[in-house]
This record gives structure tokens, sequence and C-alpha cells, in this order.
């Protein structure tokens, strides 16, 4: 059976959390990422797994509108392999009215089910290109098309005139017939291919137009929208909470910074009852009796209020020095 030129749905039977699943939907969304998928799952080993297998391939059949079907599984032993060399999975692939490409294995394991199928793959993403064409690539042929078209024009009305000059009056009327039918038919071939070319192309369009009609539904929409809608109001909660929390560690520092500046300021020290005493005139805070003399002025300063005195003894480690 021949494989379409660009099927609109693929059906793929494998397991859903295999590798293989994965690469192939990994090449479609990079080649051609309109395309339709339909996945029949099923187990690929061990035991009932070809009974999996032929239902998987039947359903698909059921399902209509598949245009080609993809049988994937990785690589692995002989054993792991084993359920594609079933007959019954033979016969579900010859029975099918889908086109289908065995995947199975490396390119070095070869089972029943690879020599059934209509096309054999080395390994599942190879599948997944032999399959689909890369939409960049239509689009370069086209364009090229319409290239090849405008430089055949300018190549045959170029030659024409090269005739028209060598032939002469007398040749001019059947040389330039000759050369407008051979344009005609270069014309209308190439307008051909391009005609095909952008009807394929159309389809594309109009069934990539279908899937952005179907997913942008009023009603999934809303229903985003509200999923959204909850994230955030669930963000701001979070949000006003965090800043709550914070303000309140803030407060508290403060409070604690607040506490300890007032227990180490000169301030509670004089509160206490403890007085700091100045040399007159200087200012300079006294440490020692030994730095004033008996009649000096000092300064002392209280913890309200300040008080103007003068020496009248000085002791020095409890001994008494007589006044000069």
């Amino acid at each position: 059976r021949p494989l379409p030129f660009l099927p609109r749905r693929i059906g793929i039977v494998a397991s859903p959390q295999g590798a293989a699943l994965r690469d192939i939907l990994k090449v479609l969304a990079r080649r051609f990422a309109n395309i339709g998928v339909v996945l029949a799952p099923s187990r690929v080993q061990g035991e009932g797994a070809s009974f999996e297998i032929v239902e998987a391939i039947r359903s698909l059949n059921r399902l209509g509108g598949v245009d080609v079907m993809i049988l994937a599984r990785g690589g692995g032993s002989l054993e792991d392999l084993w359920a594609f060399n079933e007959e019954r999975v033979a016969r579900a692939i010859a029975a099918s009215g889908v086109p289908v490409i065995s995947a199975v294995g490396h390119e070095v394991d070869v089972t029943i089910a690879d020599l059934v199928a209509d096309l054999r793959a080395p390994t599942p993403s190879a599948a997944a290109e032999m399959v689909t064409r890369s939409k960049e690539e239509l689009v370069e042929r086209i364009a090229a098309l319409g290239l090849r078209l405008a430089s055949a024009e300018r190549l045959v009305v170029s030659g024409g005139r090269e005739d028209l000059e060598k032939a002469g009056a007398a040749r001019v009327g059947e040389a330039l017939r000759g050369r407008m039918r051979d344009l005609a038919l270069r014309v209308d071939d190439l307008t051909g291919r391009l005609h095909d070319s952008l009807d394929r192309r159309t389809t594309s369009a109009r069934h990539a137009l279908a899937i952005l009609r179907e997913r942008m539904t009023p009603g999934r929409l809303a229903e985003r929208l509200r999923g959204r809608r909850a994230t955030f109001e669930g963000l701001g909660r979070l949000l006003l909470a965090s800043i709550g929390a914070e303000v309140q560690r803030a407060r508290g520092a403060q409070a604690a910074y607040a506490e300890r500046l007032q227990a180490l300021s000169p301030l509670a020290v004089l509160a206490r009852g403890y007085a700091v005493c100045r040399a007159g005139g200087t200012g300079v805070i006294l440490k020692d009796s030994a730095a004033v003399r008996t009649g000096d002025a000092v300064s002392v300063t209280l913890h309200r209020g300040s008080l103007g005195c003068a020496v009248t003894e000085v002791r020095t480690d409890g001994k008494r020095e007589e006044g000069i």
C-alpha cells in the first residue's frame, strides 16, 4: 500500500510511557506541528502484549480518518521484541486498511512485523521523518518552482530572440510558433505542479485553522482564564501574607535595636546615679584625679542638668594631696 504524500492524521501504536512515542512526537512537532496524531496505547512486550497490539491496530482502522499508522517500539532483546513476531500481529498488519510503517527496535533488529508492514523504518524517529514532509521544505519547493517557471520563461524568450535573429524574416513565423508551443507546454506542466503544491498547502492550512478554532472556543478560553485568575489570587494572598510577616519582623527588630541602643546610651548610665566630670575650660573628660589640682574648675554632668564645681581636695590612690 502506498503512503500518502501528506497525511492529515497519523495513528501510533506504542506504549504511552515509552521513549519511542516521545521520539516520534518530537520529530512530528519539528517537521509539521499541525498534523493530527491519534495514539492507540498498547503494551509492547510481555505476556498478552500481542493481543493488545492487534486490538490497537483494529481500533485505528475502525476509527476512520487515519491516513497512515506507525507501529513503534524501542530496542531490546529478542524476548522483548517477540510480541512482534507472533502470527496474530502479522495477520492484523496484513489485514489493515491503513498503510502500516513498522518501527520496531533498532536497525539491526528484524521482526516478522517488519516484513509484513508496508514500510520498515530503522528507528521510531526515522518513521516519523518518512511519514511527514517538512513544512519548510514544501514552502521552499513552491518558491523554487516559481523561480524555475520565471527562469524557463526568460530562457525560452531569449532563445526565441536568438533564433529570430539568425533565421531571418522568412523563418520568423515558423520558429516563433515552435518556441511558443514549447513554452506553452512547459508553462502548462509547471502550472499543474504549482497548483498541486498550492492545493496541498491550502489543505494543510485549513486543517491548522480547524485545530485553532477548536482550541479557541469561548468555553476553553473561559476555563483557562478562571485558572489564571485563581493562580493570581493565590499569589496575591501569599504576597500579602509575606509582606505582613516581613513588616512584623521589621518591627520586632526595630524594638530590639531600640532596647540595645537605650542600654548602651550614656544617659542610661547617668540615670543610675553616675556622673561625667570634665576639666574646666578644655572640656576633657577626667579619668584620673592626677589630671587636676586643688582649686581647678570642673564641670559635672548629671542625668538631669550639670554642676560647675571647684576642686577642694585631690586624692591619688586614697592619699590626700595638699593644695598649693
